[in-house]
């Protein structure tokens, strides 16, 4: 298996005249394929940065029992991959208008059953919905 377990990076994709000025949309997302696989270099955000004039966000978030383990017997339940994804958004608060993007102008987008599902999870947490203003759900089912 080649893998790391170093895997909490992002991704930020703008357009080409982008300044801290710009106060472009966000579009942070979120993909996964059964929270076992998939990375934020499935999907180059770089294409649509440029032809929408919005800034893209694609990050990496923990995997497989790194991510999503848990043990009813022991009364675990560890959403960790949920948690990178609400840090991701409050990275993106923090610090999108230096990439010429508007924390005010923030959505979020869930593909596949893992992206949608975390998508659904940040729905419900009050914790993080002033971090975003709209949401996409999409999978091929």
């Amino acid at each position: 298996v080649n893998s790391t377990e170093d895997c909490l990076t992002l991704n930020v994709h703008t357009p080409h005249d982008a300044n801290e000025n710009s106060s472009l949309p966000v579009l942070v997302y979120i993909g996964g394929d059964f929270f076992v696989a998939g990375s934020s270099n499935d999907v180059d955000g770089s294409v649509l940065a440029s032809n929408q004039k919005v800034v893209v966000v694609t990050f990496n978030y923990r995997l497989g029992a790194f991510g999503f383990l848990g043990n009813s017997k022991i009364n675990i339940s560890q959403n960790l991959g949920v948690e990178d994804a609400k840090a991701v958004l409050k990275w993106v608060n923090r610090n999108i208008k230096g990439f010429g993007g508007s924390a005010g102008m923030v959505t979020i987008a869930g593909n596949s059953i893992a992206g949608a599902t975390i998508t659904s999870l940040l729905l419900a947490d009050p914790d993080v919905q002033s971090l975003y203003k709209r949401v996409m759900l999409w999978s091929g089912s």
